[in-house]
């Protein structure tokens, strides 16, 4: 996936995009049969928040998508009008092709996204070391409590030609190597979640700690 390839992408890769881009959201029988359980969003009616597209909006700070009831200017409806999107192409890039054909899963907060069967054109995004897109969860008004949209978001400055990537960061079974081919400086060789040094591993329990009291101080 390939942000303005600085070149003209060819048919087939200008069909194939196309395509990936008319894919629809598919839910389990459980989410469609529960509908008692959709998640609702209010319409943001803060006058300091002029279009939403910040964190004066409280659903924004909230990560949930603006109902489509909301202010005529609202740019927090992306799932639903498809704003705020970059133009891209699905495309070869180098040895690692276009990622369709292997099983690789990436990790988004508590959730694991598997495109095998079904995917729009996030499932072509590769993996980096030092990926220029994050993965964000957001609610959307009108579906499921507990369904989440995954939203690709750029961490900086994307120049024109350059890929989209992102870091799967999934943990796998060790056994099986899955080799990282992103060319970056800092790659670690491996698709594989990497375990936290013992260092950090210590920081991250007493960060955790000192969170856990500062709540119950809250409470």
């Amino acid at each position: 996936m390939v942000f303005n390839l600085g070149r003209e992408p060819t048919k087939q890769e200008i069909a194939e995009t196309a395509k990936s881009m008319r894919i629809k959201h598919r839910f389990t029988t459980s989410y469609c049969q529960d509908t008692g359980k959709l998640h609702k969003t209010l319409a943001c009616n803060y006058e300091e928040c002029v279009d939403c597209s910040d964190h004066s909006c409280p659903n924004v700070s909230r990560s949930q998508e603006c109902p489509p009831n909301c202010k005529k200017r609202c740019k927090n409806q992306l799932s639903r009008i498809r704003m705020n999107t970059i133009p891209f192409v699905i495309a070869e890039t180098r040895d690692k092709g276009k990622s369709v054909e292997h099983n690789y899963l990436f990790e988004c907060g508590q959730f694991v996204c598997d495109p095998t069967k079904y995917g729009n054109a996030g499932k072509y995004a590769n993996n980096s070391c030092d990926p220029n897109l994050e993965t964000e969860q957001w609610k959307i008004h009108g579906t499921h409590k507990d369904y989440r949209a995954i939203f690709f978001t750029a961490v900086r400055d994307i120049p024109k030609g350059d890929e989209l990537t992102i870091k799967y960061d999934f943990e796998c079974d060790p056994s099986i190597e899955r080799k990282c081919l992103c060319g970056e400086t800092i790659c670690t060789g491996s698709l594989n979640k990497l375990p936290l040094e013992p260092n950090k591993r210590s920081n991250k329990r007493s960060s955790s700690g000192a969170s856990e009291k500062k709540k119950a101080k809250r409470l």
